[in-house]
């Protein structure tokens, strides 16, 4: 996915991806447009036209994320089960559609609509991910594991579909899990210092945000890993923030000094160790 939210449809066509990028960029132009200032209703006017004639599924998606932003609900819905019903729609098209409906409210549509994917459509560890988490979303965590494990059956090299189950083990409340999981998806990105790196940072928010501290320490210590045998100016950085996050000042000041030793003229970086150093002292 990508972090507009639009999402790009992972294992489609140039074309498809094409399609999604350029609404996607039309999209950003129209969230600044409301940011500036531009009243809403004229922004969803120059949509009008795009929802309308309904062309792509890529352009209704991006049309109803748009109305959602902006309060338009019901326009929002047709322009998402349009495109869920597009000719040309696939998996992808149609978890995007489920996120829009779940958005608005409409739970039981957007579950209908990902009961309607088959597994046999679900060709990247990337869609299985993101048809379980729209499960997890809805509320589903049964529905959304056995997503998880299915796409791990198709595809046994996935670290991500582990991280997630471990996840959702962990909001489950189920610590150990979680942990044989997280394991699990450390071992398989193990030979990627920047799969490692998202691995672990992944896992430092899961443990902060559930004060599971076994969690947070395999995910910090993957990080430290993944900047070490990457040599990696912003892994380095990012391994000092998640530091910084628990508290761990000195440490995550040292893994920020090593991170602008790397790269000098990296002004982000400069500027985190200005902070660290405010408040450490020099």
């Amino acid at each position: 996915g990508c972090r507009s939210g639009v999402g790009v449809p992972w294992g489609q066509g140039d074309s498809h991806l094409l399609r999604w990028y350029l609404y996607e960029a039309r999209l950003e132009r129209s969230r600044l447009s409301l940011r500036m200032g531009k009243p809403p209703a004229e922004v969803a006017g120059e949509w009008g036209s795009v929802i309308e004639e309904g062309e792509t599924p890529e352009a209704l998606l991006a049309g109803a994320t748009l109305l959602t932003e902006i309060g338009e609900r019901e326009g929002a819905r047709s322009a998402a089960e349009r495109a869920a019903a597009h000719a040309d729609a696939g998996p992808e098209h149609t978890v995007r559609a489920a996120r829009v409906l779940m958005s608005l409210g409409s739970t039981a549509d957007a579950t209908d609509l990902l009961a309607g994917i088959e597994d046999r459509d679900v060709r990247t560890p990337e869609l299985a991910r993101s048809i379980g988490t729209a499960w997890a979303t809805a509320g589903n965590r049964d529905r959304a594991r056995q997503t998880f494990e299915a796409g791990i059956e198709r595809l046994p090299e996935s670290a991500g579909l582990r991280e997630a189950i471990g996840l959702l083990s962990l909001v489950g409340g189920d610590g150990d899990g979680a942990i044989e999981a997280y394991s699990e998806a450390i071992e398989l990105a193990a030979d990627n210092p920047f799969a490692l790196a998202g691995v672990g940072e992944s896992m430092v928010r899961a443990g902060l945000g559930s004060r599971n501290q076994q969690v947070y320490e395999l995910g910090v210590e993957a990080m430290g890993r993944a900047a070490q045998e990457s040599g990696s100016a912003v892994l380095h950085h990012d391994f000092g923030q998640a530091l910084l996050a628990a508290g761990r000042w000195q440490e995550g000041r040292e893994a920020i000094e090593e991170a602008a030793s790397i790269t000098p003229e990296n002004a982000a970086i400069a500027q985190a160790l200005a902070a660290v150093r405010a408040r450490l002292g020099p």
